[in-house]
């Protein structure tokens, strides 16, 4: 897991209920995961709003040749993500707009006013930005034309 805008009310209390039923949060740092042969580098930075992500920080432990997965709250790291050669960033942030046109979220939404990076896949040579519109809401507590949704991904070994 890594760190959000919104988490860092009661982070103490947050991430000691998330450690203590067995997920790691992880905080400008990463981890070797390792399957048989195989080997990823996970990695997540902390949120950009309130200035504690440190990306350097987060891949400096990155083996070589070990393709990377970066967490970033904030899909705007994607750029300095790519040219990292981080192969896929994990973002949210945006909540896809919260508000939007029915069935035409992806191109209009109020995430296009503030954001590059809106909702779904985008890609920047072989790096891939994977920006998920979440479950919850900010400010009104209304979701229109944005789903939340639970998505997951499969990684294959290229």
């Amino acid at each position: 897991m890594s760190m959000g805008n919104h988490d860092y009310f009661g982070e103490g209390e947050l991430i000691s209920l998330l450690t203590a039923r067995g997920a790691r949060v992880l905080r400008n740092e990463g981890v070797v995961l390792e399957r048989g042969d195989a080997r990823l580098y996970l990695a997540a930075i902390d949120d950009t709003w309130t200035k504690r992500d440190d990306m350097a920080r987060a891949l400096a432990d990155r083996p070589a040749n070990a393709p990377a997965i970066l967490l970033a709250h904030d899909p705007e790291r994607f750029t300095a993500a790519a040219k990292r050669d981080v192969a896929l960033t994990l973002s949210g942030h945006t909540h896809g707009g919260q508000i939007a046109v029915p069935f035409l979220y992806r191109w209009l939404s109020l995430s296009h006013l503030t954001h590059h990076f809106h909702v779904g896949l985008y890609e920047r040579g072989k790096a891939k930005l994977y920006v998920h519109p979440g479950l919850g809401t900010t400010g009104p507590p209304m979701r229109l034309g944005i789903a939340p949704e639970v998505v997951m991904i499969t990684l294959r070994a290229g």
